[in-house]
């Protein structure tokens, strides 16, 4: 959509980047499509990484173990890779499950 003519206004322009005959517009219309895709693709990434996190007993949980152990693993540089947010532990369920998958295929080759 485009803001053309007599009501064309400041803010319409602002909405609409892209308008042809618009005077000090550089952008084609492939490079504006080309600007959206890439932002949302960012976007898609961005939101599966900002999924809720995990936290230690809810990663113990899904492994089954305490959490004693899995402060353990952490320690000795073993167990899945976590984030300390403050004095907490985070984990991304992408990172468990990839563990998760790294472990299965080690000992069942």
């Amino acid at each position: 959509m485009c803001a053309l003519g007599p009501e064309r206004t400041e803010s319409a322009n602002e909405q609409f980047p892209y308008c042809p005959g618009r005077a000090g517009v550089s952008a084609t219309l492939p490079e504006v499509a080309l600007r959206a895709v890439a932002v949302t693709a960012s976007q898609d990434r961005r939101s599966a990484a900002r999924r809720p996190k995990a936290t230690t007993e809810e990663v113990a949980a899904f492994l089954q173990i305490p959490v004693p152990t899995l402060y353990q693993w952490r320690h000795a540089k073993k167990g899945p890779p976590a984030v300390l947010v403050g004095r907490h532990l985070r984990f991304a369920w992408d990172d468990v499950e990839s563990w998760w998958d790294a472990q299965k295929a080690q000992q069942n080759p």
